[in-house]
């Protein structure tokens, strides 16, 4: 069993995000936040790869967490050009890490624009990440995580390639794992729960 609750995650700079978390019953093997699709294109927390993935992570047993980004419907502040949305995710991730032992897993996710969020937030305590549909090809060098690494990759995403991401992914300092969803486009319709158990069997092999 799940409990859900709407709360506030507070940002270094004074934004406050509305979000929804997650909490197992059963004691939690560690934290997930998940992050949204692009707010200008209409992106928010309630998309289905973004539920999905949460509602498994939970079920899990992960303190699971979504949120919508800066002024996303009740979120205060400005859209940030994807600069200011790290800052974002990584309060974020901050209050999950708050909620979980030290040493547990805490892993940063996110679908598309999420995705480059996810890849790209500089919490610390991040032990793994998660990138679904990640736009590699447009971000460039700016993303190279450390950590542990699932890209669930779309065969005929329109806007990042398998082949592109091989090809983003051959200067990383570790080699991600690379999961190619055959049939699918980047927007992954009818896709949210085989994407969500791909996700969580990639955690359950790596902890």
């Amino acid at each position: 069993m799940t409990s859900i609750q709407q709360i506030w995650v507070e940002t270094s700079d004074a934004c406050r995000l509305e979000a929804d978390l997650l909490q197992p019953e059963a004691g939690a093997v560690g934290g997930i936040v998940v992050a949204h699709p692009h707010p200008l294109y209409g992106g928010n927390r309630d998309h289905p790869i973004v539920t999905s993935l949460t509602d498994a992570a939970a079920a899990a047993r992960y303190i699971a967490l979504r949120f919508d980004f800066r002024g996303t419907r009740h979120s205060t502040g400005t859209h940030g050009r994807g600069l200011d949305e790290i800052n974002d995710m990584d309060a974020a991730l901050e209050l999950v890490a708050s909620m979980i032992p030290d040493g547990s897993p805490l892993i940063s996710a996110g679908y598309s624009f999420g995705g480059a969020m996810a890849l790209s937030a500089t919490n610390p305590r991040i032990t793994r990440r998660i990138g679904v549909a990640a736009p590699l090809a447009m971000l460039g060098p700016r993303i190279a995580p450390t950590e542990p690494t699932l890209l669930i990759v779309p065969r005929h995403d329109q806007y990042t390639s398998p082949d592109n991401v091989a090809q983003a992914v051959s200067v990383w300092p570790t080699e991600p794992t690379v999961d190619v969803v055959e049939a699918a486009d980047h927007f992954l319709l009818g896709f949210a729960t085989e994407v969500a158990k791909r996700a969580i069997t990639w955690l359950s092999s790596t902890s």
